[in-house]
C-alpha cells in the first residue's frame, strides 16, 4: 500500500536575502525524493512540534532536516522533526498556507 503513495517531492533548501531593509528567509530548489505524503492527526502529546504537524512523510533519504521544506505539486510543507531511526525516515511536515508555488 505504501509503494501506490510514494511520489517524487522537490526538497527545497532555506537561504537568506538581503534587500535595503532587512534580511528574508528564501528558499531555492535543491533535488527531489520520492515520498510518501500522508495526513497526520495525532494530537495527543505535550511536544510543540507534534502539536502543530498536520502531515506526514515516509522517505528512503535519510539528508533531510528542519532547515529544508519540501513541495508537492502545489502543497508546501515546513520540515518539523526528522526521525531517521529505522529503515525508512519518518518526517514530521507543517503544511505552508498561501504558498503561490514559488519562493516565499
Amino acid at each position: 500500500m505504501l509503494n501506490r503513495q510514494i511520489r517524487q517531492v522537490t526538497v527545497q533548501e532555506r537561504g537568506e536575502e538581503r534587500d535595503d531593509y532587512n534580511r528574508r528567509e528564501s528558499y531555492t530548489d535543491s533535488f527531489s525524493i520520492d515520498a510518501a505524503i500522508m495526513l497526520y492527526s495525532q494530537q495527543n502529546t505535550d511536544d510543540v512540534r507534534y502539536k502543530e504537524a498536520t502531515h506526514m512523510a515516509l522517505t528512503a533519504y535519510k539528508g533531510l532536516d528542519d532547515s529544508m521544506r519540501l513541495v508537492d505539486g502545489g502543497t508546501c510543507y515546513d520540515i518539523l522533526l526528522v526521525n531517521n531511526a529505522g529503515r525508512m525516515a519518518q518526517v514530521l511536515l507543517k503544511e505552508v498556507l498561501g504558498f503561490g508555488g514559488g519562493v516565499r
